[in-house]
């Protein structure tokens, strides 16, 4: 199979994600529906944060039943993504200065991007996803076979 690296980008879109087999939906949840923790004072955290994050935004993902948020973004490194616990959101700073995970890693927030993930967040997207064990909800793109 040849693949078409001119409508690659297009073809790896954060969208195409819900073309999957399963009930899971992905969609870029807009800062107006992010509501910061009212106890992020009280909150645990360490001093340092697990990572950085230059921009960010929050992807909920949803079935009938459950829904669930993951902050995706990018760090030094390069694209980014913090775990998923279904049924659990994250807790925003006040200011979004900051982010503390259900599993309790704290991310220090910079940028909020309220673009949709770009072809190598999405990608990360894919990998984590995988990484997890949810191979069959993120390995459908038009045309592109992982």
């Amino acid at each position: 199979m040849e693949i078409d690296f001119e409508n690659l980008g297009a073809q790896l879109s954060f969208q195409n994600l819900n073309n999957n087999p399963t009930k899971i939906r992905f969609r870029k949840i807009p800062l107006s529906e992010i509501h910061p923790d009212s106890d992020w004072e009280m909150r645990p955290r360490p001093d340092i944060p697990k990572e950085i994050l230059s921009s960010w935004g929050l992807i909920g993902i949803s079935d009938d039943k459950t829904e669930a948020a993951f902050v995706v973004g990018s760090n030094s490194s390069g694209p980014f993504t913090t775990s998923v616990a279904p049924g659990v959101f994250p807790f925003f700073a006040p200011d979004f200065s900051g982010v503390i995970t259900p599993s309790g890693s704290f991310y220090r927030l910079q940028k909020h991007d309220e673009n949709d993930p770009d072809v190598h967040e999405t990608l990360m997207i894919v990998h984590a996803f995988r990484i997890w064990g949810y191979r069959d909800v993120v390995a459908h793109f038009p045309g592109v076979v992982f």
